[in-house]
């Protein structure tokens, strides 16, 4: 035992001075008196959108830690952006237009030290911001003003909404809209049927602006269909069988939650459930609220149409139960798809938003008829793409005008 414990203390003792004689070669990386590294080299520029990826060869230096750009987008607006010594690009990006910058490289040593600068010219291509903005169509809609932009790139995006309210050529914000979406579809509503002046403008991350797009809309005329009406048919051949304690009428009790929403059994899709508006009316507008934990999933409604009638007959109207298909005492008003903000990919937080606060928008086309009774029919969902499936709304609201 005792000879054990002495290879042990040899062995440990020798290793000890190996580690001291090791000592001598080693570099002090931090020392403040080592030179900076040498410049990069063979700099090759790949112009982006709004900006360009920098590669180089990186200099053969022990002391080199690594390499940053330094660059400004706007005067006095200075961006910096560094790259490891085991990489051989930089992705310089937040130039907001197409002119030619200079970009700063520099080699950084471990102790800090920078080594003169390489400049090299950067021409971005033409930038996110202004290519959306060239997308940019405003109309007049039901209650307000629609937005419609194409983003491809679903670049990080501010539009930002003036409305001239004295109509006196002064602009005061009205709202912003925050997206990262390919295809943007919004509109602000609440406004009268007077002709307004409004100024849409673009901001990116970078705090780049497009110039002011100045529109003149006329808003169309709709009001908030009032609920206290409405019942909810149980008719031959609709999925109106509901699971737990969440009736048909619950999707228009004014109520948010799981206090307060409709969710079916399943049922073999296409899926139908009627409701009777009390009286005639001119739909405009539609929004749905859907599960409160559920959206873009699940019993969450992917593509549906909406059907009207003045009258319904005690047998529900059902000529095809299977393919749910009316008499033609019902028209078809119009056919929709859900929208998802951030498009295709995980649920996001904007996703979210959209679908269980503000509610998914939905426009009728003008010149559909007053109908009294309405049919939401689910073709899909998107979690059952055809067979059994379950449909959950939370609620449901119309916006439009009393029938003639």
């Amino acid at each position: 035992m005792e000879k054990k414990f002495q290879l042990w203390f040899w062995a440990l003792l020798s290793l000890v001075a190996f580690s001291c004689d090791r000592n001598d070669e080693y570099i002090n990386y931090t020392d403040p008196n080592l030179p900076a590294p040498a410049q990069v080299q063979d700099v090759r520029v790949i112009p982006k959108n709004g900006g360009a990826h920098i590669v180089y060869k990186v200099p053969k230096d022990p002391n080199l830690r690594y390499v940053k750009a330094v660059y400004e987008t706007a005067p006095g607006t200075v961006w910096e952006v560094k790259s490891s010594y085991y990489t051989d690009t930089l992705k310089i990006e937040g130039f907001g237009d197409t002119q030619e910058y200079e970009v700063k490289l520099y080699s950084v040593g471990k102790n800090e030290k920078e080594s003169e600068p390489l400049v090299v010219p950067v021409k971005p291509l033409i930038p996110a911001i202004q290519s959306v903005y060239e997308t940019l169509a405003v109309s007049g809609t039901f209650g307000g003003i629609n937005v419609k932009l194409q983003n491809p790139d679903r670049a990080n995006l501010a539009v930002v909404v003036l409305l001239d309210t004295a109509n006196n050529g002064h602009y005061s914000e009205l709202t912003t809209y925050y997206t990262a979406a390919d295809k943007v579809n919004f509109s602000v509503r609440g406004m009268d049927t007077e002709e307004k002046k409004v100024a849409i403008f673009l901001r990116d991350r970078w705090n780049n602006k497009t110039e002011p797009k100045e529109s003149v809309v006329t808003p169309l005329f709709e009001k908030l269909i009032d609920k206290a009406p409405w019942k909810a048919l149980e008719l031959p051949g609709d999925n109106f069988q509901y699971v737990e304690n969440y009736p048909l009428y619950k999707i228009f009790d004014g109520g948010f939650g799981y206090c307060c929403l409709f969710a079916s059994d399943q049922f073999q899709l296409p899926h139908t459930i009627t409701l009777d508006l009390g009286q005639p009316t001119i739909i405009s507008r539609m929004k749905t609220w859907l599960h409160p934990e559920g959206a873009y999933q699940g019993s969450h409604p992917k593509d549906f149409e909406i059907w009207g009638s003045n009258s319904v007959n005690p047998d529900g109207d059902y000529v095809d139960l299977e393919n749910k298909i009316y008499r033609d005492n019902w028209v078809k008003l119009g056919t929709f798809s859900s929208f998802k903000p951030s498009g295709p990919g995980p649920v996001t937080q904007e996703d979210r938003d959209y679908a269980l606060t503000l509610g998914e928008d939905f426009e009728f086309e003008s010149g559909i008829p007053a109908v009294r009774y309405i049919r939401f029919k689910t073709l899909n969902t998107w979690g059952i793409p055809s067979g059994r499936a379950q449909v959950v709304i939370q609620e449901l609201t119309l916006w439009g005008q009393d029938g003639q």
